[in-house]
């Protein structure tokens, strides 16, 4: 686990005055009255500078809190913070303080907004990872709240299957037309070894319990259910098969995701000729594998990432210079990995990089990001992505 640092943490502060209201909040009186001419490493110096000169319990009190705040500030939880503020006020949230950072945004949020700060933990939780196997569904309007407990109650029973004596808590919530559900399951306690850390002896009596998390995400206007857990692949093929047919009404059939990738096998390829409202900025192939001999010989490709190189230029030179290019066309690709690089709406002095790994039946692209539907876009456009297909026996 990293340590969390102040110095750090502080670097990416730019709402100074949040500050006062965090000293308040422990009572210190602390001004910081930095005004915008100040350099900004002048201006952390005086911020750290002031840290410092706290008392030591008040100072651990407030590093304590600031580690905490920090394990979740990040765009998503800044985005959260926004969309859920938005929805209470029925109006743009807009704070009272420039917020020019995404830990700009949560601090501001958590210390004025405190009653949303379980629903924000619970959200944010959903973009911890972006792993989550895909199905779709087509929103046919059933509205959750009508079928939350019939959900629930099956998904116990799936728990419970071989009388393992499962303790079953869930969770949801709905935000930006998305369905976020969770379910933790604690099993039977169970004795697990340990060495006693005070006398070093071994301790045969230590029990402890098994918990379990299931996270499931129903993007509606992408029509896609999003699933991820710490249970076993066939045990998340059952509880993924439960909410299809008790939320969405279809019947879980086996079908996954499907890419042609003989869009690639045209040098002069490229995804800006087809692209259509994205803020793609440019693109560009990183690897390749490609097999041969009716599948029997395979060939890897690493290709060169300077920055001049675009598009499918890092391959098209790298098979010139191997002196393959003629025998290219004959090959079989088997998978490619891309960079996509798109603007920041909200900031047109940033970018955000999308980096895909893609092959027959997966794409590593999920919809809970806004990036990455921006290249799932691409794809369709490119007439790369299938669609959803019945997996093969």
């Amino acid at each position: 686990m990293a340590t969390f640092s102040l110095k750090k943490y502080a670097s990416k502060i730019y709402a100074y005055d949040l500050y006062n209201e965090l000293f308040k909040k422990h009572n210190v009186t602390a001004f910081f009255e930095i005004s915008d001419s100040v350099p900004r490493k002048a201006a952390l110096d005086i911020i750290l500078d002031t840290f410092k000169g706290l008392d030591i319990g008040k100072r651990i009190d407030i590093e304590k809190e600031l580690s905490y705040i920090n394990s979740f500030s990040t765009e998503h939880a800044a985005r959260i913070y926004s969309s859920l503020i938005s929805d209470e006020l029925g109006a743009p949230f807009e704070p009272e303080i420039e917020c020019s950072s995404a830990q700009d945004t949560v601090l501001y949020c958590y210390l004025r907004h405190t009653e949303l700060l379980d629903r924000v933990l619970f959200l944010h939780d959903f973009y911890m990872s972006k792993s989550y196997t895909m199905y779709e569904a087509e929103d046919k309007g059933i509205a959750f709240i009508d079928k939350q407990v019939e959900l629930e109650k099956d998904w116990e029973r799936l728990a419970n299957k071989d009388d393992n004596a499962t303790e079953c808590t869930f969770a949801s919530e709905e935000l930006d037309g998305v369905l976020f559900f969770s379910a933790t399951f604690e099993g039977r306690y169970q004795i697990e070894e340990a060495i006693d850390k005070e006398n070093g002896t071994l301790d045969r009596t230590r029990t402890k319990r098994r918990i379990e998390r299931v996270f499931v995400a129903y993007v509606k206007k992408e029509e896609r259910v999003l699933i991820r857990g710490t249970v076993g692949r066939v045990a998340l093929t059952h509880f993924l098969d439960s909410f299809l047919r008790i939320v969405c009404d279809v019947q879980y059939e086996g079908k996954k995701e499907s890419f042609a990738l003989n869009a690639f096998k045209n040098l002069g390829f490229d995804f800006v000729s087809v692209n259509k409202g994205t803020p793609l900025l440019r693109w560009k192939i990183k690897g390749i594998a490609l097999s041969y001999a009716n599948g029997k010989k395979k060939l890897r490709l690493a290709l060169p990432s300077e920055q001049h190189a675009a598009a499918l230029a890092p391959l098209s030179e790298t098979l010139d210079e191997l002196g393959m290019t003629g025998k290219y066309e004959s090959f079989t690709i088997d998978s490619v990995s891309l960079t996509m690089v798109f603007q920041d709406k909200k900031n047109e002095n940033k970018s955000k990089n999308v980096n895909i790994s893609l092959s027959s039946r997966k794409s590593g692209l999920c919809p809970l990001f806004e990036e990455h539907n921006y290249a799932r876009k691409l794809l369709k456009l490119a007439d790369i992505d299938k669609g959803f297909t019945l997996e093969e026996k």
